[in-house]
């Protein structure tokens, strides 16, 4: 099994992730869920998940600067961040830090299963 930590501040988008993954991933299991990036990269520091899936827009710490954290912890770390921006520097600044993927809100199954295959 594959697991998997959700980040997002959203907790109705936080629930639709989990549920995807419950119902259309059976490779990947939840090890946990955070609802801001400070909470999200302690439960990866915790946890040592497969796979990080985040919101980019969050309080406390914000997707892109877990991300950050977490690559200088694990370089070969596996993360997708999901977003409703879709402004160029977003997406920059998540290829700069090493992302797998960046998918836009609102994520289909479809886009999730394509960004973590």
């Amino acid at each position: 099994m594959f697991r998997v930590l959700v980040v997002d501040d959203e907790p109705s988008a936080l629930d639709y992730i989990c549920n995807i993954i419950k119902m259309k991933c059976p490779s990947l299991t939840i090890a946990g869920t955070a609802e801001n990036g400070k909470d999200g990269l302690d439960q990866y520091r915790r946890l040592s998940p497969d796979l990080v899936i985040s919101d980019v827009k969050m309080p406390v710490m914000d997707g892109l600067d877990m991300v950050k954290a977490i690559k200088e912890d694990d370089q070969n770390a596996q993360i997708i961040l999901v977003s409703g921006y879709q402004e160029f520097e977003y997406v920059r600044a998540a290829l700069k830090y090493g992302v797998s993927d960046y998918v836009l809100k609102p994520m289909t199954p479809a886009n999730f299963i394509a960004a973590a295959a």
